[in-house]
């Protein structure tokens, strides 16, 4: 199936396995087309695969955000128990 966003999508592989902590989801995304560009460089240049530096990417913008306001689930946690 290809994507329909100008291949410029980027996600991680979704698994069938019970919903944890770590299992990966998979996520259509658009991005800018420069952003596109500087993670496919990543991948020919480090062979860092893109769901690799979208993901270590995310996870150092979450633990900022975290740091400046708490635990994001929190609430979550708060209405689903």
């Amino acid at each position: 199936m290809q994507a329909r966003c100008g291949g410029a999508c980027a996600g991680v592989t979704m698994s069938n396995q019970e919903s944890t902590s770590e299992t990966n989801r998979e996520m259509k995304v658009r991005i800018p087309e420069r952003q596109y560009l500087k993670l496919h460089a990543l991948k020919i240049t480090r062979g860092l695969g893109i769901s690799e530096a979208v993901s270590a990417a995310l996870d150092a913008f979450l633990e900022e955000i975290e740091a400046e306001e708490g635990d994001l689930l929190e609430p979550v946690h708060d209405l689903f128990g």
